[in-house]
């Protein structure tokens, strides 16, 4: 409403600047009064290798010192209606100065943390993309290497049954020159070592027998240099044969390179799943350490929801680090491990809760994975905060199914104490549901809620639409 005026905005943007300074690098968040309310609110700059890249502000809130006396004489000077500013003030949270500054400290701790784990994560990505451009390059080579020996004419030698060369038919000048005059009608068991020239000649059988084309390879070392050559065999006659000789070094060395640079790949990609679940961890010890501190359950609360959402993200990445598999996440691995970290968390009273988890084996991408896990995050923790008091057993179930038109079901549903019928209508603006809503609409997909035992949320969403975003072999 103030910022509805030009003198309040001026002065509300004045404080936006003080906030977004903050203090002197690395010096923690800022804590001030709103220059035209006097409402809290609290900031800080983001450095990344000593560059300032932007700021966070939250607020506004008011505590045991907001004067409400100074708020309305100054909205009226303002000429803005008293009693919607009484009401807009009574909807203000209300909180104290030292509990506003704690939570300050634990986002400006996470706010760190995340910009070097992201400017880390930026450095390995363009790493992969040096990576993935030098393996584009080399398949570049790979193919030039195999237009360059499709035009160079192959040699072509007419052998007998018995393994003797009786004629050269084409090849290099040079090279004829040399095989006519050392290699022509001597037989292959004098030109090749024993077990090369007793495979060949088996090849040659073969070939006789079932007039098949048989294809023998060869690796040479003489003087120092290691060849690798292709001899293709084909029957020309009652007793000759046709071997169509191909020197195979260039591919079969460029065919290594490509197998490398593909585990180099694969490694790398790993790599970034494991860093990004560890980066993850980090973010969510710290989370857990500040709400080990915390002696305010509000807060302690609001902590330990932040640190399982953060579960079911890690979870994922995790998972597809110890996967072969580097572009789909099987839900039938995931989800289980998921809820099990859920129950370890947040089930109190051992025993007396019992999760329950039917998953089929369905692959699906990681924009799936992610979205599919958080929505299944929110609905057992609520489960487990609400819908059983003083102890009170029973179980939490989730059910996931695949069904036609590539969509996904997922069923959570508990026999715990139900909610009013109105649950979607009441709880519409907690942060939890409208999580929910949004990871839902996200997939293109529909939630309803049947609370005539217990609660039962029946999500229905797309799994389709996303490509692999991996350097194909």
């Amino acid at each position: 409403m103030i910022r509805s005026h030009s003198e309040g905005r001026i002065l509300c943007q004045q404080s936006d600047a003080l906030l977004g300074k903050g203090r002197e690098e690395g010096g923690g968040p800022l804590i001030l009064p709103c220059h035209s309310c006097g409402l809290l609110d609290a900031g800080a700059p983001v450095y990344l290798e000593g560059v300032h890249i932007g700021s966070w502000m939250i607020g506004q809130v008011r505590n045991e010192k907001t004067d409400i006396k100074h708020l309305l004489e100054y909205t009226t000077a303002l000429g803005l209606p008293r009693d919607e500013v009484e009401n807009a003030y009574n909807d203000i949270p209300a909180i104290t100065y030292n509990q506003f500054s704690k939570i300050a400290d634990a986002l400006f701790l996470v706010t760190e943390q995340l910009s070097r784990e992201a400017y880390q994560n930026l450095q390995l990505q363009d790493l992969m993309k040096e990576r993935f451009a030098a393996a584009k390059q080399l398949q570049a080579e790979n193919d030039r290497v195999k237009a360059l020996i499709k035009a160079v004419p192959d040699l072509l030698v007419e052998v007998s049954r018995q393994g003797t060369i009786l004629n050269l038919i084409s090849g290099r000048e040079i090279l004829r020159k040399f095989i006519k005059r050392n290699f022509v009608m001597r037989s292959i068991s004098d030109i090749l070592p024993a077990a090369a020239a007793l495979e060949l000649l088996n090849a040659l059988e073969r070939v006789f027998e079932s007039e098949t084309v048989e294809v023998s390879r060869y690796s040479s070392d003489r003087s120092g240099h290691h060849r690798d050559y292709e001899i293709r065999l084909v029957s020309a006659g009652k007793d000759k044969a046709l071997a169509l000789v191909r020197d195979m070094s260039d591919y079969f060395r460029v065919t290594r390179e490509l197998e490398q640079n593909s585990q180099e790949k694969d490694l790398l990609i790993k790599e970034l799943f494991h860093r990004t679940k560890n980066s993850l961890q980090i973010v969510r010890s710290f989370i857990s350490l500040q709400g080990e501190n915390q002696t305010d359950p509000a807060v302690r609360d609001a902590l330990k929801k932040a640190e399982v959402r953060i579960i079911s993200m890690a979870a994922v990445h995790q998972k597809m680090y110890e996967l072969d598999n580097l572009e789909t996440v099987p839900l039938d691995e995931y989800l289980p491990d998921l809820v099990y970290h859920i129950f370890s968390l947040l089930e109190s009273d051992s025993g007396k809760i019992h999760a329950l988890c039917t998953v089929p084996p369905i692959e699906v991408m990681i924009d799936v994975a992610i979205p599919i896990g958080l929505i299944i995050n929110e609905l057992v923790s609520n489960a487990l905060r609400h819908s059983f008091p003083s102890g009170r057993e029973g179980y939490v179930k989730v059910t996931v199914k695949e069904l036609q038109d590539e969509r996904i079901e997922i069923l959570v549903e508990n026999n715990g104490m139900a909610p009013e019928d109105d649950f979607f209508v009441r709880e519409s603006k907690s942060l939890g549901l409208t999580t929910i809503k949004a990871l839902v609409h996200q997939l293109e997909g529909t939630v309803s809620a049947d609370t005539s035992e217990g609660l039962k949320v029946r999500a229905v969403v797309k799994n389709a639409g996303y490509q692999s975003r991996l350097f194909k072999k």
